[in-house]
């Protein structure tokens, strides 16, 4: 069963819960259905209906859309869209344009089918290799050690597919909804077939301990406790309500010492500024240092079209430049004898 070829990146776990939402969603939508063919019979033919009077289905970057995936009947289930194809911006004519492929629902949570540009600048980043050379991984990997990465509220997964893409290790994560991880799944296979790359899926909410083993035997070390040399957030910090969760999850997740945290985000005008920024005074709290200047300053990228589209930007406000598409980068390195026991 094609499905079943998801279970080197999903693992047993998650594979086994996401075919248990793909049931219920067959089983939801054979009684829509049935309710459907005996309104119809009541009510008579609705089949003059005008379609400007149905809902819009959402589409994603249509431009960039390619063949479709070689891959999983589960996908029109959640209404998975892909592969679809990212362009790295290229800053002169001498250098040679990186591409990534990903896949997205509109039924994605947290608007998880929107090409962020948090996403892109880091993604950007980690195929440059400028990422690798501001925290120093380049060493390590050239001594032969592993590094590992975690990202956190993935979305489409652009970091994700960006470091599989870069021979990193990685483990993409976003909340337990089926739509968002398995079109993450389906990055993940698409992505790190072809580059051997350890590249991984699993769902995962922000300040859940339990979802952390403690040694690396258990679940294939994927998501053991203190094994992550780095923490990748973009566009994760939105919510003040979800900080203190958020850090959390990054301090269980990262190896001491010296494990590190790039937190990409734009300032959405969702709460005020000022409430959202408190995030930094809180890792400090949790035992971060916070270091704004390593990754220099702010960029501004233009707003994808899912962007525009989501957030009602105009092209010539996108042209322009829009305050949702400048892109901060902050690293969060831990302290000397921080535990990874979370800040009450």
């Amino acid at each position: 069963m094609e499905d079943e070829k998801l279970g080197g990146v999903l693992g047993a776990a998650a594979l086994e819960w996401l075919a248990g939402e793909a049931r219920a969603r067959r089983a939801k939508d054979a009684e829509h259905d049935a309710c459907d063919g005996l309104s119809g019979l009541l009510e008579g033919d609705e089949s003059d209906v005008d379609d400007d009077d149905l809902p819009a289905k959402a589409s994603i970057e249509e431009e960039a859309v390619v063949a479709a995936s070689p891959g999983s009947s589960l996908a029109p289930v959640f209404g998975v869209r892909g592969p679809l194809v990212w362009r790295a911006p290229t800053h002169e004519k001498t250098t040679p344009e990186r591409s990534l492929e990903y896949h997205a629902s509109h039924e994605a949570t947290g608007h998880g089918d929107v090409l962020w540009a948090s996403g892109e600048r880091l993604a950007a980043l980690i195929l440059e290799g400028a990422l690798d050379d501001a925290l120093g991984l380049w060493r390590r990997r050239r001594r032969g050690g592993v590094v590992r990465v975690l990202e956190v509220g993935a979305g489409v997964g652009l970091p994700s597919a960006a470091c599989a893409a870069s021979g990193i290790s990685v483990v993409a994560t976003d909340a337990p909804c089926a739509a968002s991880i398995l079109a993450l799944a389906l990055t993940a296979r698409r992505a790190g077939a072809p580059s051997k790359t350890p590249f991984a899926v699993r769902p995962l909410d922000w300040g859940d301990d339990g979802a952390f083993c403690d040694d690396d035997e258990a679940m294939g070390g994927v998501l053991a406790r203190a094994s992550f040399d780095v923490v990748l957030a973009a566009d994760c910090i939105y919510n003040p309500l979800a900080h203190r969760a958020l850090l959390g999850t990054i301090r269980t997740a990262l190896r001491r010492p010296h494990g590190r945290a790039v937190v990409a985000y734009a300032l959405h005008g969702n709460c005020r500024d000022a409430d959202v920024l408190r995030f930094f005074d809180l890792a400090a709290e949790f035992g971060f240092n916070v270091d704004a200047d390593r990754l220099g300053p702010a960029h501004q990228l233009r707003a994808s079209a899912s962007m525009r589209r989501h957030c009602c930007i105009s092209d010539d406000a996108a042209d322009r430049g829009h305050k949702r598409a400048v892109v901060h980068l902050v690293v969060l390195e831990l302290r000397t004898g921080t535990s990874s026991e979370a800040c009450r």
